[in-house]
Formats: C-alpha cells, sequence, structure tokens
C-alpha cells in the first residue's frame, strides 16, 4: 500500500514537472515567433528586449555581428527582413539553460540586395 502510494506520489509530481516543461518550452516558441516578427517589422523595442545581451549572428560568410551591431544595421534598413517565417522551432530544456533551434525560410534585403533563403538552421 505504502509504495502505491508512493509511486503515485512520483508519477504525479513527473506529470506536475512535464506539465511546466511543456509551458516553458510553449514560452519559448511563444518567444521565438515574436523575435522574428521584431525584426521583420524592425520593431527596435521588441527586438531589443528579445536578443540576448550576448547575441552574436554569424553571417553565410563567417562574419559575426554583435547584438547591438546588428540591430542597427535593422534600424537602419541595411539589413530589410522581407519575411522570416519558421518551419519549426524545436526546443531544448536543460537544467540550467534553455535553448531553441528553428528550421526556417526567409527574404532580406542587405545592402540593396535581395536574397531568399530555405531551411537554413538558427539557433
Amino acid at each position: 500500500m505504502i509504495i502505491r502510494r508512493n509511486a503515485a506520489l512520483c508519477i504525479l509530481a513527473l506529470a506536475t514537472l512535464d506539465g511546466r516543461a511543456q509551458d516553458v518550452v510553449d514560452q519559448l516558441r511563444a518567444t521565438e515567433h515574436e523575435r522574428l516578427h521584431a525584426i521583420v517589422d524592425a520593431d527596435m523595442e521588441v527586438a531589443r528586449r528579445l536578443h540576448a545581451d550576448d547575441f552574436q549572428l554569424i553571417n553565410p560568410l563567417g562574419g559575426a555581428l554583435s547584438k547591438d551591431e546588428y540591430l542597427v544595421m535593422i534600424a537602419s534598413g541595411e539589413i530589410d527582413y522581407l519575411e522570416w517565417v519558421p518551419d519549426e522551432v524545436e526546443v531544448k530544456i536543460g537544467r540550467l539553460r534553455h535553448w531553441r533551434r528553428a528550421r526556417c525560410s526567409f527574404s532580406v534585403r542587405v545592402f540593396q540586395v535581395t536574397s531568399n533563403t530555405r531551411s537554413a538552421s538558427v539557433q
């Protein structure tokens, strides 16, 4: 009887943790969608809030931009996202850190040159 009750309490505790984990996953996915909308709309207030201070963009040629450099380029129109659609947003939850990876399609104009990219992996 005691073993069954303890097992039931463990299952209940795991179900509660799973529910909380799913809430975190849902929140991270929603945040990623909000971030993408902000950079497409060049909404710098939201974009600044949703990019980590240590954010770094690595472009296809291997060049790196800091958060400030990246957001200044979006605000100035040097980088102009025309569309950015995530196909799926995969979320991993760790003890100390959560991260996401998105397969996406986007159109961007950089220095007035338009490029369409399909199925890029963004982490």
